[in-house]
Formats: C-alpha cells, sequence, structure tokens
C-alpha cells in the first residue's frame, strides 16, 4: 500500500479523496489512530438510535432535520444548523425528527483538553 508521504501534492490529494470517499462506520471512527474521525449519516424520519456511548467524544451536527438527543443529564434538540457536544463515555439516545443529514466528529482525548465536559448545543456556521 502506497503512504501518503511517498505521493507528490497532487497526487496527495487524489489520496486522500479517495480515503474519504469510503463508506466508513462508528467502529471506523473509532479504530483510526487519527485524533479525529468523521462520519457523514442520513437517517430517516422517526427513526431512534438505541442507547450508546463511545471512547471519543463527539460533535454531533444536523444539517438538515432535527435531532433530540438524551442523556442521564438531559434532553437537547438540535436543529439544522446546530451540534450537540457529547463528551466521551455519556450514555445518549438519538430521536430523529424530519429527514436527517448527520455529520459527527469523534475527537480522541488529546484533542479536547480544554472542551467542556457537559453536554450542550452549539451554533455551527460555514
Amino acid at each position: 500500500m502506497t503512504s501518503a508521504c511517498d505521493l507528490s501534492f497532487s497526487r496527495l490529494a487524489d489520496y486522500h479523496r479517495r480515503d474519504m470517499d469510503k463508506k466508513r462506520t462508528v467502529s471506523d471512527c473509532h479504530a483510526t489512530d487519527r485524533p479525529v474521525a468523521a462520519l457523514a449519516t442520513r437517517h430517516p424520519h422517526g427513526e431512534h438510535i438505541r442507547p450508546h456511548s463511545h471512547a471519543r467524544a463527539q460533535l454531533i451536527h444536523a444539517l438538515t432535520g432535527v435531532l433530540t438527543v438524551v442523556s442521564a443529564a438531559g434532553s437537547w434538540v438540535v436543529p439544522a444548523g446546530r451540534a450537540v457536544w457529547m463528551p466521551e463515555n455519556v450514555v445518549h439516545r438519538i430521536q430523529i425528527a424530519g429527514d436527517v443529514a448527520m455529520r459527527t466528529l469523534y475527537l480522541a482525548p488529546q484533542v479536547r483538553p480544554g472542551l467542556s465536559g457537559h453536554c450542550e448545543v452549539i451554533e455551527v456556521s460555514a
């Protein structure tokens, strides 16, 4: 396999673009040695994502639709253009309203030393 270090700039861009085109799973995001992993998913209206937790912190962004994220500490309504910060190891579930395009960043602990240890909704801007 070719490593990214062996490629010229234009070939390097193609190498990374191919990597981004691969279908990723949550497991892939946790298994990577990269400090930040991204996942794009779509969910139909009415879907419920069962209670679960992650070893990495998450920034869960709704591009379309509305997410309701529920944990023992509370619930957060996340409309399009907003995201919820979910620290690592927090058990949560997600309810989907409308057809949702969701983007999630999974952050390794070393990436987020100064970030909040509590769930909160934040605005996302371009």
